[in-house]
């Protein structure tokens, strides 16, 4: 350290600032100029030292995990990182924790370039009272926090046997999401213990995990199964005084996407008529050795008279020994140098004669994954591209609701609720025109919260949750509009519905079809008028059917339904845009909603193999027709 850190340090220790509740410097810890794994502490001053726990007479050279809450340690890396190499100050909100009695404090924290390294300023957050005579404790800041998370938390006590290991673990808090998400009441959870509600305590394989929690006070993150109830959680559990704490919430829908992708991946690699496979390379001091089959499909391990379980793990010198003289090791090493593709042929026996093949090469994450088409069979490049096609699409349908049902959607919500809740409950009285912002957080979360709902509805129009049977569309868009009763009659909404056909369907799956149709129909009326709808079956539809329905040459019939209204219409332009996820032509400010029912129809209509279209003139009225195959 030279004599510029040393000030620097010497600065840090002594700052004694009396609106700062503590001050800390944290340098890189550097693996290169641009790469940066974490920071740690060089000094502290004694408030910061007080706040976290540390022993000033002897500041720890810690990591930054080591005094915020392990779930909030990539954000606080993330400013430092952004402080450290832009040099510009950035004010941020954190909670730390006590690294011995293992309490938090909310705080607000500046972080301010400084020497080589960052300024860390933090001060609690310390709300008055309506009166102005006394302040919030930490504890009903906490338990405003505790309550306002859409997370599940509970806090267990460890109970102890003579040796003091932990033998089970008692319920000491939890909060309303907790409780929602176990289905019990808080007066049948509070002071139970894990064997009294669970039994036997192992039942779902946490206990073991939450024993060495206590045992280690090592934090654990990790998704945990509940086969009892087909369940996915992502955990978080600490270590506090006397027992830990367990923050979860549930992935389920996440999780079964990323099953319904895992199947479509094995669908296509099984599906494929040409053969595929996935190599590990073996380097030996950046030299190539060899090659590893981690994956392969049937139509590669056939000619081998392997099947591809076994060919899992096995070397390409054993394999395939002459490789090593083909144009499959100039791809290799192509790939390796860098190149992300490259092609070549090669001469294989399949099905007992010799056939030419030509191969193609590209690398995936460090891996090198190979496919094989059989020339003489050409047309089989046809059926791939339609595989392709369909795995692009589905998996960005899959994409976007994982993207948005992530723990990146659930954030934004979070602190709103938290924060609003804290604004409402101290200052609510005192806010005067500042009202109006606690106003618009509230109206921000009601949003999150419909958006939310919406996809979690369109994320189970994923797959066909039910049998398909014959549904009469007369009496279910009866139904819908008996639900809509409120709406047509404060809008003096005419809704006529002809005698509409038999379908095969999912009667739920329908049922949400109309009433995002209606519900649109009645959102979208003219300025000043009352809205008209009518629904109607149509019999001449030959012409009209979208041309990727590809009936022609199959028995497949159709049944043809329109909904058309005279609301404001749209340019026919938005026609296929007006289908898309969170696609609004209006502003939120104009008409409620969050561009998802539209989305949701397509997705209903597309599980019963069938279409939508639509028709409008902007002012002119919108007309949305449906394909339904054909119950007869």
């Amino acid at each position: 350290m030279n004599e510029v850190d040393r000030d620097i340090c010497h600065f840090v220790s002594n700052y004694d600032n009396p609106e700062s509740l503590g001050a800390a410097l944290f340098e890189p810890v550097r693996i290169s100029s641009s790469i940066i794994p974490d920071f740690c502490c060089t000094a502290a001053n004694l408030k910061f030292s007080n706040l976290v726990g540390w022993d000033y007479t002897n500041p720890p050279n810690l990591l930054t995990a080591h005094f915020v809450p392990i779930d909030e340690a990539d954000k606080l890396l993330e400013a430092l990182k952004y402080v450290f190499f832009h040099q510009k100050e950035l004010d941020y909100s954190i909670s730390t924790v006590h690294l011995k009695s293992a309490k938090s404090h909310i705080c607000d924290c500046r972080m301010s370039p400084l020497g080589q390294g960052v300024l860390v300023s933090i001060s609690t957050i310390n709300p008055k009272h309506p009166e102005g005579t006394d302040t919030v404790s930490q504890v009903e800041v906490l338990e405003n926090a505790f309550e306002a998370c859409l997370n599940g938390i509970t806090v267990y006590k460890a109970v102890l046997d003579d040796s003091q290991e932990p033998i089970d673990f008692k319920f000491e808090a939890i909060n309303e999401v907790g409780l929602a998400m176990s289905g019990l009441s808080r007066e049948q959870v509070i002071g139970k213990t894990l064997r009294e509600l669970y039994p036997p305590t192992d039942s779902f394989g946490l206990f073991s995990i939450y024993k060495q929690v206590y045992t280690t006070r090592e934090p654990y993150k990790g998704e945990h199964f509940y086969p009892d109830h087909g369940i996915w959680r992502k955990l978080v559990i600490t270590y506090i005084e006397r027992g830990i704490m367990v923050t979860y919430h549930d992935i389920t829908p996440f999780k079964q996407l990323q099953q319904q992708h895992e199947q479509l991946i094995d669908y296509l690699v099984t599906s494929l008529p040409g053969g595929l496979v996935l190599l590990e390379p073996i380097m030996s001091d950046g030299q190539l050795v060899n090659l590893r089959i981690v994956r392969c499909n049937l139509a590669y391990a056939k000619p081998k008279d392997k099947d591809p379980d076994q060919l899992k793990g096995q070397l390409m010198d054993d394999v395939h020994p002459q490789w090593r003289s083909t144009q499959l090791m100039a791809c290799v090493q192509q790939a390796l140098l860098g190149d992300q593709a490259c092609q070549g042929y090669e001469t294989q026996r399949i099905n007992g004669r010799l056939t030419e093949v030509d191969f193609q090469l590209i690398q995936v994450e460090g891996l090198l994954l190979i496919t094989y088409r059989d020339l003489n069979n050409y047309h089989s490049e046809q059926h791939i591209q339609r595989l392709v096609s369909d795995l692009d699409r589905m998996s960005a349908n899959l994409q976007e609701f994982a993207f948005v049902a992530s723990h990146d959607l659930q954030e934004p919500l979070r602190k709103i609720q938290q924060f609003g809740g804290l604004l409402a409950a101290q200052y609510g009285d005192q806010l005067g025109a500042g009202r109006e912002f606690l106003d618009r957080m509230q109206g921000s979360a009601g949003r999150l919260s419909s958006l939310l709902k919406e996809l979690l509805d369109y994320s189970r129009l994923t797959t066909r949750l039910k049998e398909f049977k014959l549904v009469s569309l007369t009496e279910l868009v009866t139904r819908v509009l008996n639900r809509f009763a409120i709406e047509i009659r404060e809008s003096e909404a005419r809704v006529y519905v002809d005698s509409l056909p038999i379908v095969m369907g999912d009667e739920i799956q329908l049922e949400l079809l109309f009433e995002h149709l209606i519900s649109n129909s009645i959102k979208f009326a003219a300025s000043g008028t009352s809205p008209n709808i009518h629904i109607r079956s149509v019999t001449d539809y030959e012409e009209q059917l979208p041309a990727w329905l590809d009936i022609k040459g199959s028995r497949t019939e159709f049944i043809c339904i329109k909904v058309v209204d005279e609301g404001i219409g749209f340019e026919q332009q938005h026609a296929e845009r007006v289908f898309g996820v969170f696609q609004r032509l209006h502003g939120k400010s104009q008409y409620l909603g969050v561009g998802m029912g539209l989305a949701i129809c397509r997705r209903v209509v597309e599980n019963h193999k069938g279409a939508i279209v639509a028709q409008s003139d902007k002012g002119a009225g919108a007309t949305f027709t449906i394909f339904l195959p054909s119950a007869g």
